[in-house]
């Protein structure tokens, strides 16, 4: 009816549980996503609509609600994606949809931006690079899957129809109603997933058997099977043992994410780069990795490179948000920023080094891990998402095993052999000389190879004539040490690599340090099988005073005793982890706060709690309940904010590392 006053709601970019209604000024439209100015407690903001013909709760004074100023027209408005991903992101981390905007959208971002982009040459893409058969057979292997899986997505490789943005489903839906079990009981009950020819086997790091062919882990019918780590047992994928809460769960039309096990990511990603042609997103962890790709792929892909992270200039940025907003093809690589993008139609979504723990953002909220947002950016596009890493976290690796995503592993690598001294054995039977094991001086002797060392930043050895003394005419001048056991290349064609100082990385206060002291040695080790000679193993040897740590177990053996003991104790990826963290100038009031909040928790009967240094551990158990627990946590933790007058003080941050 003519005349009727319109109402509508919009995101402001503050931490709002709920989001205000606003009148439409007479003789103006407005859509979901337009950017509106408008007054609020008194202050300016640019809202985004997030409903439009909305109508107000019952007990709100229509005479109180306000007109928006007015619609800007210079800012283009937020696409149907990014609302999904901002709500998706909203429910999944425990923050309001207004905390993810201030994110996505920071004050000083470059669509509010005053100086003007330069207009840059046109540069075309060069010819796809050339790779060595075992990089290639991968890059081959990573594409038959997504052609076979992607199938009905909205991207996937050249020539794939996209589907209108219309049909993406709303982000918070793509968690919701599916049942499970506690995903310990998924893995004792699973079977392992055998080839065809009816060898099963593992792929992934120490002690893994190989897969025949550098091939996809998967049945022809896209039944995922798992590569995993070493010895990391491959299971069925039962849908309805998927978590309800579980940033992995696809929706029926996106395809599983792909996890890629080897250390050449970099070369299969800039394959795929040249065999895609629709639009493209390649998330590094950190702002310096992105410098150095970015010299790397600029005369090879041409103006199709687009690079987006916070240091960027206002200018850069623009230039950036018009090559993504216009109709060409475009490849982003950017960092974790580049996740709330307007993209439109993406073909694939490509995650470089998923363990790095740079992908967490720590604050403000929401404390997101850009890893696991990428899966639920690619569910909503519908498109398919890589996952890559030589040493995959071990929730990707349950997420493998589990059926949710599928694992593609290097095979025909050089198998490393790991043998762990122990300094205080050795040293009572006389097998030392100086800092060096006998063994490793008899091994490069019999090899005819001289050794690289790595030792721990806070050096053991000021010098090598300390770490090897009297022995500098057994090994060659040019011995190799680092203090960086990852950062540092080691030289062409190392055989033989002593680590020292592992013991620094054990025994911290810290359910994920035994996690990150194998990726570290496993990086060490990944290094080692793309550089050793091809015609005998590289071997490492760890040199440590604790040998019977299940770390080195597990450098051996392979993950299992690691998930067992995660198993046993109820931790990731068995369970989810909340922590509650309180930051109060009166450490009196805060003691008294946590201990209300416990109890309040505990009579929810919600979780498992821990002490924790600055507040509180929840552990949830992963059930057909878990979204709503979450969900209760939510209002719970807003009701004792509002009820004890207690804001500000309380941050919470889901899946912490």
């Amino acid at each position: 009816m003519e005349g009727k006053q319109k109402f509508i709601q919009v995101i402001l970019p503050l931490k709002l549980e709920w989001e205000p209604y606003y009148k439409v000024p007479e003789g103006v439209e407005v859509q979901e996503g337009d950017r509106v100015w408008l007054s609020f407690a008194g202050r300016p903001y640019l809202a985004v609509v997030s409903h439009t013909d909305a109508v107000p709760d019952e007990g709100i004074k229509i005479s109180s609600i306000k007109e928006f100023h007015y619609k800007d027209e210079k800012i283009a408005p937020i696409l149907p994606t990014e609302l999904a991903l901002w709500r998706t992101a909203a429910e999944y981390y425990l923050c309001t949809v207004g905390e993810v905007y201030k994110v996505a959208y920071p004050p000083l971002r470059a669509d509010n931006a005053v100086s003007k982009s330069k207009k840059e040459e046109f540069v075309p893409m060069g010819k796809e690079p050339e790779l060595d058969e075992k990089t290639k057979a991968l890059a081959d292997a990573v594409e038959r899957a997504i052609h076979a899986d992607g199938a009905g997505c909205s991207g996937g490789l050249a020539g794939a129809e996209a589907v209108d943005d219309a049909e993406t489903m709303d982000g918070a839906e793509t968690m919701d109603g599916a049942e499970t079990v506690d995903g310990a009981e998924t893995v004792d009950s699973a079977e392992a997933v055998a080839d065809a020819d009816g060898a099963g086997r593992s792929g992934g790091l120490v002690g893994a058997e190989a897969v025949a062919g550098a091939e996809i882990v998967a049945n022809a019918d896209g039944a995922g099977r798992s590569g995993g780590l070493a010895g990391a047992e491959a299971v069925e994928r039962d849908e309805k043992n998927e978590p309800a809460d579980n940033p992995g769960r696809q929706i029926k039309t996106a395809p599983k994410p792909l996890l890629l096990q080897c250390p050449q990511a970099n070369d299969i990603f800039q394959s795929l780069c040249h065999r895609t042609s629709g639009n493209i997103l390649w998330c590094v962890p950190e702002q310096t990795f992105s410098k150095a790709l970015e010299k790397k792929l600029k005369k090879d892909l041409g103006s199709r490179l687009v690079v987006w992270t916070s240091a960027l200039t206002p200018a850069r940025k623009r230039a950036a948000l018009e090559a993504i907003r216009s109709n060409r093809s475009y490849i982003i690589l950017g960092t974790r920023s580049a996740l709330f993008l307007p993209h439109k139609n993406l073909s694939l979504i490509m995650v470089q080094d998923e363990h790095d723990s740079s992908y967490k953002q720590v604050s403000p909220a929401p404390r997101y891990n850009a890893r696991d947002t990428a899966v639920m950016l690619a569910s909503i596009m519908h498109c398919p998402i890589i996952l890559s890493s030589a040493t995959p976290s071990l929730e990707s690796i349950y997420n493998c095993m589990t059926g949710r995503y599928t694992s593609i592993c290097q095979t025909d690598a050089p198998t490393v052999e790991y043998e762990v001294i122990d300094t205080v054995a050795e040293m009572r039977k006389r097998g030392m000389v100086g800092q060096v094991p006998l063994k490793l001086i008899h091994y490069c002797k019999a090899n005819a190879c001289t050794p690289a060392f790595y030792k721990p930043r806070k050096a053991l050895f000021p010098k090598i004539e300390e770490l090897l003394p009297g022995l500098e005419a057994t090994f060659a001048p040019e011995v190799f040490v680092s203090d960086d056991l990852v950062g540092k290349p080691l030289p062409e064609g190392t055989q033989c690599l002593a680590i020292y100082g592992v013991d620094a990385l054990l025994g911290r206060n810290d359910f994920r340090a035994d996690e990150k002291a194998l990726q570290t040695i496993a990086g060490a080790g990944g290094q080692m099988e793309s550089l050793g000679k091809k015609e005998c193993s590289p071997k490492i040897f760890i040199i440590t005073r604790e040998s019977t740590h299940p770390v080195f177990s597990a450098v051996r053996n392979g993950i299992t005793p690691l998930l067992e003991e995660r198993k046993s104790f109820g931790l990731p990826p068995y369970s989810r982890l909340i922590d509650i963290k309180f930051s109060d100038p009166f450490p009196d009031r805060q003691q008294k706060m946590e201990k209300e909040l416990s109890a309040l928790i505990m009579a929810e009967n919600l979780c498992r709690i821990m002490p924790s240094s600055d507040g509180l551990r929840l552990i949830f158990a992963k059930d057909k309940l878990l979204r709503e627990r979450k969900a209760r946590l939510r209002a719970l933790l807003a009701e004792f904010e509002k009820s004890r007058k207690y804001f500000s003080h309380i941050t919470v941050d889901v899946d912490p590392l």
